[in-house]
């Protein structure tokens, strides 16, 4: 269904997107390019800020660590870059015991090692709704569920903004009645 959600709803959109597979998906690398024009691990970047995408389920949906020598090549390519930002659908530590994933210790090691990696994002778990951490302190965020019958008892989505100073604002959104529910600076 990658095609129709493709063409029905996400080039629909006013702004430009980014998509990285769900263990939903059951997509490889070549069915994620032939939809989206680049594989299920890839980077973009936008001046000093940069951003790391990588699958995080093989295509039968079983939870799998990322990439680790690929998310190391990447936080070393962005090492001048002055906020980088990791984009995990499953995260790589489970908070809720409820999944039945591995943790990720090599993954959590390489988000530490920079300090220039500020957050992760997660999709994976929708009854979280807000903010975890690891280690020192490290955001991971979660942005509860757009789409799926389980999780939090709203859909919603997370937003985040970085201004000039370079300062990162992320706010959690009712997308069911659209308030913001929580917010973070920093």
């Amino acid at each position: 269904m990658l095609p129709e959600i493709k063409s029905t709803y996400l080039d629909k959109l006013s702004v430009p997107y980014h998509t990285i597979p769900g263990n939903h998906d059951f997509a490889d690398a070549s069915v994620w390019k032939k939809n989206f024009g680049y594989e299920d691990k890839y980077t973009i970047e936008f001046g000093d800020i940069a951003f790391v995408l990588a699958n995080t389920a093989d295509t039968k949906g079983t939870y799998v660590c990322p990439d680790n020598a690929f998310i190391k090549a990447s936080l070393d390519k962005f090492a001048s870059k002055k906020i980088v930002l990791v984009i995990l659908h499953i995260p790589p530590i489970n908070w809720t015991k409820n999944d039945v994933f591995t943790d990720c210790p090599e993954t959590i090691e390489l988000l530490h090692s920079y300090p220039n990696v500020k957050a992760a994002f997660h999709g994976h778990d929708h009854l979280l709704d807000g903010v975890r951490y690891t280690g020192n302190k490290f955001p991971h965020f979660f942005d509860s569920h757009i789409g799926g019958n389980w999780g939090t008892d709203y859909k919603g989505y997370r937003i985040v903004e970085i201004d000039e100073q370079n300062t990162i604002y992320t706010y959690q959104v009712n997308a069911s009645q659209n308030p913001v529910l929580n917010s973070n600076k920093f």
